[in-house]
């Protein structure tokens, strides 16, 4: 009888001491991350997965922020389901939301805005406004924690080269209500879609052409339905990671620190320069594929091309709050960010 006792009381130790390994290997806080599409994107790779993982360290294992693939809603439903409380945390293309509600920030989206400098620089120069407070009046409840420039839209086509003069009057999706802006300025017929019908839309001939970057080609597999790209920078989509104010601000001291300390500039750099590799290496594939052609327009035909599209700006200058302000900020903070300060 003693042994059988003996046996028990052992078993329930054990038992206890799986259950307190248990309990210390496990977050006390879980923040579900929406995202969409497959996931293998080195800005989902290289940029937020070592992010998560940060966050997991400096909180001491107190923090999990889990990855939610295509279950949260997609690019047109993160941000309200974000908002709403579905999600906490989501990877967000403001072009993908209804009606325009980042027109601050979209200075980062301006034709020629961010000719001579890359996805980083671009992306650390929108923190710093947004930490000096020009831009934040575009977020409220749910408020950004790293911005993510994409690469720059070009035209892009099926077997047609086309030059200025041929663009007017062609059909030319646009994911961007200044992309759509910048289609009128080249005398194009915008046809405004998001990213995720591209590919139909250009399958079906739908649309003659698209306006989008290099990012987005391998990352959607536009290459499929597309062959040509005529390299003229013309403006780039805003995306940011958002968190749900009332989550932020409700999280413990320690936790919330957590956040903050792995997020805001440290991963606004981090994603810039995942999106630098993807450029650099869509450009490459793309190059090495004969079917594929990367067309550069000469200097002298790019300038009218970047002067077509200047009305966009002076739009943009005219409708926004504050807007000559924040774009010489920018513009300033875009060269301190080249320079390395």
């Amino acid at each position: 009888m003693k042994k059988i006792t003996f046996v028990s009381a052992g078993l329930v130790a054990g038992l206890a001491m799986i259950s307190q390994v248990s309990t210390a290997g496990a977050a006390d806080i879980t923040l579900k991350f929406g995202m969409f599409g497959s996931g293998k994107s080195p800005f989902n790779t290289r940029g937020t997965a070592p992010w998560r993982q940060k966050i997991g360290k400096l909180s001491g294992g107190k923090v999990e922020v889990k990855k939610f693939l295509n279950t949260l809603g997609g690019a047109r439903e993160l941000y309200k389901n974000t908002n709403d409380g579905i999600a906490d945390i989501a990877w967000v293309i403001a072009s993908a939301q209804r009606g325009f509600k980042f027109p601050r920030s979209e200075v980062m989206s301006l034709p020629n805005i961010l000719d001579g400098y890359n996805n980083q620089q671009a992306n650390i120069a929108l923190w710093r406004l947004y930490e000096k407070g020009l831009v934040k009046p575009d977020y409220s409840d749910v408020v950004p924690i790293g911005f993510a420039s994409m690469s720059p839209v070009h035209v892009v086509t099926k077997d047609k080269e086309p030059t200025l003069q041929q663009l007017k009057g062609m059909k030319l999706a646009a994911t961007s209500g200044i992309s759509a802006q910048v289609v009128k300025s080249l005398g194009g017929i915008p046809v405004f879609m998001p990213v995720t019908g591209l590919y139909q839309a250009m399958s079906r001939r739908t649309v003659e052409g698209m306006m989008i970057g290099l990012t987005a080609i391998k990352a959607f597999r536009l290459d499929e339905v597309s062959n040509r790209h005529t390299l003229v920078p013309l403006n780039s989509p805003l995306v940011f990671i958002g968190m749900n104010k009332k989550k932020l601000d409700g999280l413990p001291a320690d936790a919330r620190k957590a956040v903050i300390n792995a997020s805001g500039i440290h991963l606004s750099r981090r994603l810039g320069r995942a999106g630098d590799g993807m450029v650099g290496y869509a450009r490459k594939i793309l190059g090495k594929n004969p079917d594929q052609k990367l067309i550069s327009v000469p200097d002298a035909r790019k300038a009218k091309w970047r002067a077509a599209v200047k009305p966009v700006v002076s739009r943009w200058l005219k409708s926004t709050p504050n807007g000559a302000a924040i774009l010489a900020a920018y513009k300033k903070e875009l060269k301190a960010a080249k320079q390395g300060k």
